[in-house]
């Protein structure tokens, strides 16, 4: 209302100003009508025209604004309404983190309908219940975080795996990754939920099988630890099991890339000198150490007694050469020259590996060739440095 005044005070202003300038000569204007006569000057008539639009302006925009105010209000209250679900959405993530689970999930709760994201106040919800031990909530949450239209499903997947990982239930957790794969054959996460959940079990077949199978949802990078991961664990079951023949069709049938990780061959060469195939543990470690350094396979190598002593000897003395004098090669080269007979050799090797890094193992072991050589004695005093060493800790 003020604002109409103003403006009507204003065109007035402007018919003044107008019938001055114009002076006596402020021109004339007649309208005739069915016996009705208008007579104005001309100054008159303009204010009169202006009058007239600005009548008509401002009741168009009262008009529109009246049609509009319905749809306004809604606006207003729609965003009232988004900022309140907002604010209820924050207090109770800060309440979750400080430790308060059920007083953060009323809140996360309370206005969830007219947050932009309901999928992260369920998701945050569901968190909370299982802070509480409230497992049954925790899966009506997910479930109708799941139940939204246009869903994230991947993002609702995983926390529900992780939550149910998190409650010590690994089996109802691989349970959902298998139908959230077998819905989703395409989709990464989907698969890798699966693998990680099969490792966690401990089906490693099946994960292998996964993992080596065709496909290029993950790639090398993501795919390959995997593999290699199930593929030891394959290994070590059938080596602890005494199954020979398993674990070399295992490495028959394995993928060259898989063949060539420094682990993979560890495990083989491990589970053959395990089951006593030392022959071909010794073709496997030989194969490794001619490309990179593994301590790991010198150890093995080092603790094999089925085989030619004077071959393995020259073995272990080409990778001093080599690698240079690494403690577990001359620890392996003193157990070697033990088994050959050669003392003097073996005291000297043992030494040299207990003053480069003196383990309770070199002082063993120097303790059993005093004892083997009757040195009482000093056999005891290697065993009670070996002893202090343990007690210490590393």
């Amino acid at each position: 209302m003020i604002m109409l005044v103003m403006l009507l005070l204003a065109a007035l202003a402007v018919g003044a100003v107008a019938a001055y300038l114009l002076g006596v000569d402020a021109g004339y204007v007649l309208f005739t009508w069915q016996g009705w006569v208008l007579e104005s000057t001309l100054a008159g008539f303009a204010v009169l025209l202006f009058a007239v639009w600005l009548t008509l302006w401002l009741l168009s925009r009262i008009t529109g604004g009246a049609l509009q105010l319905p749809s306004s209000l809604r606006g207003w209250f729609h965003e009232r309404r988004t900022s309140k679900a907002q604010q209820n959405f924050v207090r109770g993530l800060r309440e979750l983190v400080t430790g308060e689970p059920r007083v953060a999930e009323q809140s996360l709760l309370r206005g969830i309908a007219d947050h932009e994201a309901p999928d992260l106040s369920y998701v945050a919800a569901a968190r909370a219940a299982q802070i509480q031990g409230a497992y049954d909530r925790r899966d009506a949450y997910l479930d109708r975080a799941m139940a939204l239209e246009n869903p994230p499903l991947e993002s609702v997947m995983a926390e529900r795996i992780r939550l149910l990982v998190a409650s010590g239930e690994p089996q109802r957790a691989l349970d959902a990754a298998r139908h959230f794969h077998g819905q989703n054959p395409k989709s990464r996460v989907a698969l890798l939920l699966l693998a990680e959940s099969l490792a966690r079990v401990g089906e490693h077949r099946e994960l292998y099988a996964l993992m080596a199978g065709p496909g290029k949802v993950l790639t090398l990078d993501s795919r390959f630890p995997l593999t290699v991961k199930a593929f030891t664990m394959l290994l070590s079951r059938a080596a602890a099991a005494g199954e020979l023949a398993v674990v070399k069709s295992l490495w028959d049938e394995a993928k060259s890339e898989i063949c060539a990780d420094p682990g993979v061959q560890r495990a083989y060469a491990l589970a053959l000198a395990r089951l006593n195939a030392e022959s071909d543990a010794v073709a496997v470690i030989n194969r490794a150490l001619k490309a990179r350094w593994d301590a790991e396979l010198v150890r093995c190598f080092g603790a094999l007694e089925n085989i030619d002593p004077v071959g393995q000897l020259a073995s272990i003395e080409q990778w001093l050469q080599r690698y240079g004098e690494e403690t577990e090669l001359l620890i392996a080269a003193g157990l070697t020259c033990a088994r050959n007979r050669l003392w003097g050799k073996a005291g000297s090797y043992l030494e040299a590996a207990a003053a480069s890094h003196g383990t309770p193992t070199v002082y063993w072991h120097l303790g059993q060739l005093a004892e083997r050589n009757q040195k009482v004695d000093e056999a005891l005093a290697h065993y009670r440095r070996g002893l202090e060493m343990a007690a210490k800790g590393p």
